[in-house]
């Protein structure tokens, strides 16, 4: 008889362990995509109402027409937006973080999609060459001024990768540490004790006795993991052992 017979025919560690975490593992990697996908929808949006509130204080802000170029400058440097506009009625460019720009009117492809709109915030994605420019404006036609925002959004395909990159690495770390705990205890409350009783169920089968002690403390050693299975092995045990006794009280009487 193989020393093994005993854990085959028990809990196969090996494809329980397995058939745990290839699961998880595929929940893991859905959950992360779709994870990684929120994240860059709500960084976008995020990325949106900072525009609205940024073009919303230069408008609000009584100083913003006087802005030295240093000053929309560095914001545009700092937030990584492309162009700070603050136009006249008629397109004049009143103030720009692009110093070339001020006093001058405001290029026509971009006037045209701000001229007659009424008041209010206008933002819409534009193409513009190879890439889109978000266009954030803010209109008071009794003030007769606009303040004018362009960015550049980061590629959805770009962010979506980096983060879902980001999240499959923590969740590899995470599955590899489940897998960790899952194959230790694996062997520690399955393993282990079905070893002890393969070895004792081959000294049964060989022939060698088992006391009351040995039993005893195998039940011990293998109940709190195995429960009913260890409870049955030591139950035929001890009665394989009774009637052995028994036989042999038998035999020597006659």
């Amino acid at each position: 008889m193989n020393r093994s017979a005993t854990v085959r025919l028990g809990i196969p560690v090996r494809k329980l362990t397995l058939g745990i975490l290839i699961p998880f593992g595929v929940l893991l990697v859905m959950s992360a995509i779709l994870l990684s996908v929120f994240v860059v929808n709500r960084l976008q949006d995020r990325a949106l109402h900072e525009q609205q509130v940024t073009v919303r204080t230069l408008f609000d802000t009584e100083a913003s027409l006087h802005l030295s170029l240093n000053g929309l400058t560095v914001l545009a440097r700092n937030r990584g937006y492309e162009r700070i506009w603050i136009l006249s009625a008629t397109g004049d460019i009143l103030a720009s973080s692009k110093e070339s720009d001020i006093g001058s009117r405001l290029d026509e492809r971009w006037w045209r999609r701000l001229e007659g709109r009424r008041s209010g915030f206008n933002q819409e994605s534009v193409q513009f060459g190879d890439g889109t420019i978000m266009l954030t404006a803010l209109h008071h036609a009794e003030m007769g001024r606009w303040v004018v925002l362009l960015s550049r959004p980061r590629s959805v395909l770009a962010a979506t990768s980096l983060y879902l990159g980001l999240i499959l690495a923590v969740s590899l770390i995470l599955w590899l540490l489940l897998a960790a705990l899952i194959w230790g205890t694996l062997k520690r409350r399955v393993t282990e004790p079905l070893k002890k009783l393969d070895e004792r169920s081959m000294d049964v089968m060989r022939g060698n006795r088992l006391t009351e002690a040995t039993l005893d403390r195998l039940w011990a050693e293998t109940a709190p993991s195995l429960g009913g299975h260890a409870d049955c092995f030591v139950d035929l045990a001890r009665i394989a052992r009774k009637s052995e006794e028994q036989s042999l009280e038998t035999e020597s009487r006659f």
